[in-house]
């Protein structure tokens, strides 16, 4: 197991290595479970489309151009359903209110690390042209 921080006195500070394949599984499962439940209520695409941007994440290392296509169509289908979504109107749910909120961070999150991939991939290709250049 993997040390995350030096304290031996606290087991939650251990973490096992990741299984990625194991973990892209689970996430697929709970992708399709979304989407059935997609039919019965709007918030399950909404999940639906948070798994797939997160598994577009792993699965493309942070490709900005893949990640934002993901994180466009996850705000999209947020955004949808909420319009209509009665009890969110109400507001008598909330853990209704925290699943959109979470999705919304989750979009906010991408936000970040797409901006922050874009700006290192400039980085690295404004470094290859000064080593070209200097050849």
């Amino acid at each position: 197991r993997e040390r995350l921080v030096d304290r031996e006195d606290r087991e939650d500070f251990y973490q096992e290595p990741l299984d990625v394949e194991e973990m892209l599984r689970k996430m697929e499962e709970t992708r399709k479970r979304a989407f059935d439940y997609e039919t019965e209520d709007k918030i399950g695409g909404v999940i639906q489309k948070a798994v797939e941007a997160l598994i577009k994440m792993i699965c493309t290392d942070l490709h900005p151009e893949k990640l934002s296509l993901a994180n466009e169509s996850l705000k999209n289908t947020r955004t949808l359903a909420i319009k209509h979504d009665k009890v969110h109107e109400t507001k008598s749910d909330p853990l209704r209110e925290k699943a959109y909120e979470v999705c919304e961070k989750l979009e906010e999150a991408f936000g970040v690390l797409i901006a922050k991939e874009i700006k290192e991939r400039a980085e690295i290709k404004k470094e290859v042209e000064v080593k070209e250049e200097e050849k």
